[in-house]
């Protein structure tokens, strides 16, 4: 597992990072509220996916991503823009499943 320093060090992509604080039940639950935007989603970053929207499930699992970010940094502080990145980081997972017609 990579920690916030590996992040900050270049020692991981974000994809890695983010990626590693998706669960499958996470991802199933982000498909289930936002399949047909996520497929819809000509961004990338899927900016065109209101945070309004998106934020409350990361805060849904803020308890998870402190506990897993506890372990790996020492500390249980993540704040509304690292869930977030979690939360996107489970959409392009979804996103790429359904290319690879998986999803």
């Amino acid at each position: 597992m990579y920690t916030r320093n590996d992040y900050m060090d270049k020692l991981c992509t974000h994809r890695e990072y983010y990626g590693q604080f998706v669960t499958p039940s996470m991802k199933e639950h982000v498909k289930r509220l936002f399949e047909s935007q996520i497929i819809a989603s000509v961004d990338k970053h899927f900016n065109d996916i209101s945070l309004k929207s998106i934020d409350p499930v990361g805060n849904g699992y803020a308890r998870h991503i402190a506990w897993v970010s506890n372990e790996l940094n020492g500390s249980t502080s993540n704040c509304i823009a690292f869930r977030v990145c979690v939360i996107k980081e489970a959409m392009s997972q979804i996103k790429e499943e359904y290319i690879r017609g998986e999803g």
